[in-house]
């Protein structure tokens, strides 16, 4: 078992995440408590750069695929949506975490990954595998319509919608009870998240905006948390910021 599970690592990347040695392809500490954590509902808390985006994606293809190293999934196919700022804009970068730990054979044989573009399936931005799974994106900052319809499997909002995107997003899992998972860094120029915080933690005062089903994981930029970081490149990295941000992007605060 341990032969073949070394021998997949090293030729499938999906795999090499799953079983290899961190900071050498393999989940770090961070992201691995993110994924062992058994909560229905998820958030991974993080620093820039610190594999946050990489570690949803992980998410995406266990529930796609039905396999899971931490937690029992329904074996599919399934039907996955994922939320991003702008699908035209981030799209492409999502797809990128994603490809990059796509696991080998996986595709429907109509569905591509184009360099720059994302992924595509007869003509639409979208995953879709050969067990019949898909995986659907929509935008969390402009039209709210665009996600008022549809009932999916499975849910992963990477950075944070606009509030009056959540509950809409969130609704879209809730008839099937699915799994929701979130991955963000907490600070955004274009709007004031203390909202967000109200839903994920309880705060005196706002008791009645909380949402007890979320648990936290916070993952910091630092070595022991980020191995396949170095301490030189990390205070290169925490030097551009600003000191306003500096906390939020480092530590996630």
């Amino acid at each position: 078992q341990a032969i073949r599970e070394r021998t997949e690592a090293a030729n499938d990347p999906f795999e090499r995440y799953w079983h290899g040695e961190p900071g050498k392809g393999g989940m770090s500490p961070g992201q691995r408590r993110f994924h062992e954590d058994r909560s229905r509902k998820r958030a991974a808390r993080a620093g820039n750069q610190v594999g946050k985006t990489l570690a949803g994606a992980f998410e995406a293809w266990c529930h796609a695929t039905g396999r899971h190293p931490f937690r029992a999934v329904p074996k599919g196919p399934t039907h996955g949506l994922i939320v991003v700022g702008i699908v035209a804009e981030h799209w492409p970068i999502v797809s990128q975490k994603l490809h990059d730990i796509e696991p080998r054979g996986v595709l429907h044989p109509s569905c591509y990954y184009v360099e720059g573009k994302g992924y595509t399936y007869r003509g639409r931005a979208m995953v879709a595998l050969a067990n019949g799974s898909t995986i659907t994106p929509k935008s969390g900052k402009q039209q709210v319509v665009a996600l008022a319809s549809g009932t999916y499997d499975w849910l992963w909002v990477d950075e944070p919608p606009r509030a009056s995107h959540w509950g809409e997003a969130l609704s879209r899992v809730s008839v099937r009870r699915g799994d929701a998972w979130l991955t963000f860094t907490p600070i955004d120029v274009g709007q004031d998240l203390r909202w967000l915080r109200h839903k994920l933690e309880k705060t005196d005062g706002y008791e009645a905006d909380h949402d007890p089903g979320w648990s936290q994981t916070v993952i910091q930029l630092n070595t022991d948390d980020c191995p396949h970081r170095t301490e030189e490149d990390i205070r290169e990295q925490m030097s551009v910021y600003l000191e306003w941000e500096r906390v939020q992007r480092t530590t996630g605060e």
